[in-house]
């Protein structure tokens, strides 16, 4: 699932690649979202990571708390790390974060802590 930025509203809904619809043949054991009012700029290439632009998408946010979130929730967290992939020529920030209500936020600080928790 996706924030449809090109739609009035921009609802969420089902993610699709080279127009066919995206599944994941496993399970996603994290809650996926976005920083509102944020965006990768197509036009903008990231000479750090050999000119490769953005993918023209808010930024990710990788929620990897104790429980699954409601989806289109909106909930305040804690980040934790940051890395890019490069999915399609693209460049996609990710933001590794943890719910600042979930138990274990408050011993999470860095990576670190990270895989201490979640083993």
């Amino acid at each position: 699932m996706e924030v449809a930025t090109d739609e009035p509203s921009t609802p969420i809904k089902q993610d699709t690649k080279k127009g066919k619809l995206r599944f994941y043949p496993y399970n996603i054991n994290w809650n996926y979202g976005l920083l509102p009012q944020t965006w990768e700029d197509p036009s903008h290439k990231n000479e750090d990571l050999d000119g490769v632009a953005g993918d023209n998408d808010p930024v990710d946010v990788v929620e990897i708390g104790s429980s699954q979130l409601k989806m289109g929730g909106v909930y305040r967290v804690k980040p934790l790390g940051v890395y890019a992939m490069i999915d399609d020529g693209e460049l996609d920030w990710k933001v590794i974060a943890i719910n600042s209500a979930d138990p274990k936020a408050a011993a999470v600080n860095s990576l670190e802590d990270v895989e201490r928790e979640f083993p």
